[in-house]
Order: structure tokens, then C-alpha cells, then sequence
């Protein structure tokens, strides 16, 4: 998300949403751990823009704009990847996974604490 983005709609961080965020943060890690250790090859760069953009697609149908941006960002720096700006884009992405994956979980947690209709009725 950029700054002051909202969140998608309360109820919209489902299922989808999750494996996203799942999909996103392991993505963002394999990117900066091949970086780290022995930088990315040519060879893997095709593969590593395919995915960012199938990441950004599905982002951008589940309504989570912000990330899709990043994601774009991000395959952006994988067709001239200085470094520095790689590991920026992807530190980026991996904080907004972040901060969905706790939009996630507060969601589930409001869920889990809503009475439903049929145990607040009183019964006579």
C-alpha cells in the first residue's frame, strides 16, 4: 500500500488475501536471499519478473492496490536490478505483506469475537 492508502474493505482480506500475502512474502524472501548470497543471474531474472507480475495481477484483482504497486516497482528493478534498489523494492513489498498479514489477522480476530445471531438471541 502507499502511504495513506486505506486497507481494502473490512471482510475483503479472505482466503485469497492470505495466500497472497503468503505468495508475496516467500517471493520477496527468495529474491533477497538469492541476492544476498550469490546476487541473480541473467538466467533468473525472466523468472523472477514472470512472478512478480503474476503477483501484481492477482493483487491488483483482489483490490490491494498499494501492493501491486510495489510488485510493479519490483519488476521494474528486476530488468536493470542495481542491488541497492532491488533489496529496496524488495524490503518494500515484504513490509506490506507485512502489514496485510496483520489487516488479516485482526480480521479474524473481530470475527472470532462476534457473537452469532443465533447465540445472542435469548431464548424463553
Amino acid at each position: 500500500m502507499t502511504a495513506g492508502e486505506p486497507f481494502p474493505a473490512k471482510g475483503q482480506l479472505d482466503f485469497v488475501g492470505s495466500l497472497l500475502v503468503a505468495d508475496t512474502r516467500a517471493f520477496a524472501e527468495e529474491c533477497l536471499v538469492l541476492l544476498s548470497s550469490m546476487g541473480l543471474s541473467s538466467d533468473q531474472l525472466p523468472e523472477l519478473r514472470e512472478r512478480s507480475k503474476t503477483l501484481q495481477l492477482r493483487a491488483r484483482a483482489a483490490g490491494i492496490g498499494g501492493l501491486a504497486h510495489h510488485l510493479g516497482l519490483g519488476e521494474e528493478c528486476l530488468q536493470h536490478p542495481p542491488p541497492e534498489r532491488l533489496e529496496e523494492c524488495l524490503r518494500n513489498i515484504q513490509e506490506l505483506a507485512w502489514q496485510l498479514e496483520q489487516e488479516i489477522e485482526l480480521q479474524r480476530a473481530s470475527r472470532s469475537n462476534v457473537p452469532r445471531a443465533s447465540q445472542r438471541r435469548k431464548k424463553y
